[in-house]
């Protein structure tokens, strides 16, 4: 799942650990650098986990799908920042924004053999992600940055907990499958940001001819 930095011919001179455990706002989770403090390492660790472990499931069910001929489908897990960049930081929104649009060219693409694919696009979920990621984190380097994390943790676990159900993701995810719908979406979080985008790119467009 994760990159061995042995393969990057990258001057070691930018290889120096930063502080990986400094957040940039009240909902950055543990385990997302702030812009400041980004290191290959911390890259290769972020990209690891959001993306290469979505195309790890990808490589290992799809083969067995195509050989089976029966035609199937795929469910990827993004976040609502792979649609927007707001709210998440440029490591997290940037792996997003990559599981998204592997999941629109891949739907394309195996649509002929009956696979669909969906990505859920999720805000807020009630779960315990944030503790059993926390786990797998390097430790703190001193105190002050134990209490900054204690602290980032406490307020993250709290908007989670006010997020919405697994279940009732499980629901929505069943509901998509079976209606062979792309993007899955739980909630309403980010709809002003979509319409801002959306907005914002149709106007960069040149004049029709």
């Amino acid at each position: 799942m994760f990159h061995n930095p042995e393969l990057h011919p990258r001057d070691s001179g930018h290889r120096k650990a930063a502080s990986p455990e400094t957040p940039t706002r009240s909902e950055t989770p543990p385990g997302v650098a702030a812009a400041t403090h980004f290191t290959y390492e911390f890259w290769d660790r972020m990209l690891g986990i959001n993306l290469n472990g979505v195309i790890n499931g990808i490589q290992t069910f799809m083969p067995r799908m195509l050989e089976r001929g029966d035609g199937g489908h795929i469910v990827n897990t993004a976040s609502g920042s792979g649609l927007v960049a707001e709210g998440g930081s440029v490591m997290y929104s940037t792996s997003k924004f990559a599981v998204v649009g592997l999941s629109e060219s891949l739907r394309r693409e195996l649509e002929p053999n009956r696979i669909g694919v969906s990505v859920l696009c999720r805000g807020p979920v009630g779960t315990s992600i944030l503790a059993n990621s926390r786990i797998t984190q390097p430790d703190a380097r001193n105190a002050e940055e134990a209490k900054i994390w204690e602290a980032v943790t406490e307020r993250v676990i709290a908007q989670l907990a006010l997020g919405v159900a697994p279940d009732e993701v499980g629901e929505m995810v069943l509901a998509a499958v079976k209606a062979n719908r792309l993007y899955i979406l739980t909630d309403r979080v980010m709809e002003k940001f979509i319409e801002a985008r959306t907005k914002s790119l149709l106007e960069a467009l040149p004049p029709a001819r």
